[in-house]
């Protein structure tokens, strides 16, 4: 699958970053910034997205020129925090992680902030789906999402 780009996320220290850089990674996720394991990732030519919450933790991890910043958890912030705070760190990419959730107006309040896309985890492949394997609803809840999705950048 040459068009398949692999993430590693909750890389949390530099081993870590190592290991899995040298696993194959394509770009590297954390919950948190760890400017070592941004210029790892940098130095190995891969996107590093460090997970922030306050303006001051989004401010460093631009300093290391972070390619997309995590805000996390994004349920506690809401898209009205991006819209107040984009405009002081130009060209910044973001992502919200962390409770967004599968809905029309979740998703589009959040394109409608200026990030650049979404991330999910559990509400879209929950415990139950893994257990159960049940791949027809993962399949089924992927199609809505990225239905909403199109929509919502149309808009």
């Amino acid at each position: 699958m040459p068009e398949l780009h692999l993430g590693i996320g909750t890389i949390k220290n530099a081993q870590e970053a190592k290991d899995f850089i040298a696993a194959g990674a394509h770009f590297i996720v954390c919950p948190v910034i760890d400017t070592e394991v941004g210029k790892l990732t940098h130095d190995a030519g891969l996107l590093w997205i460090p997970g922030c919450f306050t303006p001051t933790e989004i401010n460093i991890a631009y300093q290391h020129k972070a390619g997309l910043i995590k805000l996390f958890p994004a349920n506690l912030l809401g898209p009205s925090y991006v819209s107040a705070i984009k405009d002081l760190f130009p060209g910044q990419l973001f992502i919200p992680t962390g409770g967004v959730e599968i809905s029309s107006s979740n998703i589009t309040g959040w394109f409608s902030s200026g990030v650049c896309g979404v991330g999910m985890g559990s509400k879209l492949v929950s415990k139950e789906i893994l257990n159960e394997r049940d791949y027809d609803t993962l399949f089924s809840l992927t199609e809505k999402t990225l239905g909403i999705i199109r929509e919502s950048r149309m808009s």
